[in-house]
C-alpha cells in the first residue's frame, strides 16, 4: 500500500507499506513501513511467528524510528527523535482467548533549535532526553 498528499504544514506526504502475512511460505507475518513529510519522518518494521511452539504460542519483534522537527511546521524551535524495539508473546489460555506479554524499551532525544523560546529550553532542561522501558500485558478473546 502507498499513498502521496499534501499539505499545507507538512508539505508533500509519502507513505509506504509493505506486510506479508505468509512470509515466504512460512507463515510469518512480516511489515515494512515509511512516512515521509517536511515535518514527520518514521521507519518500522515488525515480524511476527505465530506458532513459535506447538502448543500456539506466538513470538514477535518491532522496531519503529521517527523524526520530527517542529521547526518545519512553524510550532516551536525544536526537533524530536525517538526509537523503539519491542518484543512480545501471545499465550493461548483456551482455543480462543490469549493472554499477550510485551517489553519494550524506548529512547527520546530532544534538541532544542537555534531559536528556542524560553518554554523549549525549560522544558528541555527539566524533561530534555528520556529512556524507558515498559512491560505490558492484554487479554483478547
Amino acid at each position: 500500500m502507498a499513498g502521496l498528499g499534501y499539505s499545507q504544514t507538512g508539505g508533500v506526504v509519502v507513505n509506504a507499506e509493505v506486510a506479508q502475512e505468509n512470509f515466504l511460505g512460512t507463515g510469518n507475518h512480516v511489515s515494512f513501513t515509511f512516512n515521509n513529510s517536511e515535518i514527520n519522518r518514521s521507519f518500522g518494521l515488525s515480524f511476527v511467528n505465530p506458532y513459535v511452539t506447538d502448543d500456539g504460542v506466538s513470538l514477535g519483534f518491532d522496531a519503529i524510528y521517527r523524526e520530527t522537527d517542529a521547526a518545519d511546521a512553524n510550532l516551536a524551535s525544536y526537533s524530536l527523535d525517538e526509537a523503539q524495539v519491542g518484543v512480545s508473546f501471545g499465550i493461548p489460555v483456551t482455543e480462543f482467548d490469549f493472554l499477550n506479554l510485551g517489553l519494550r524499551a524506548e529512547h527520546t532525544t530532544f534538541n532544542p533549535g537555534g531559536q528556542a523560546s524560553k518554554e523549549v529550553l525549560a522544558f528541555d532542561q527539566s524533561v530534555g532526553d528520556r529512556k524507558s522501558t515498559r512491560l505490558n500485558s492484554s487479554h483478547s478473546s
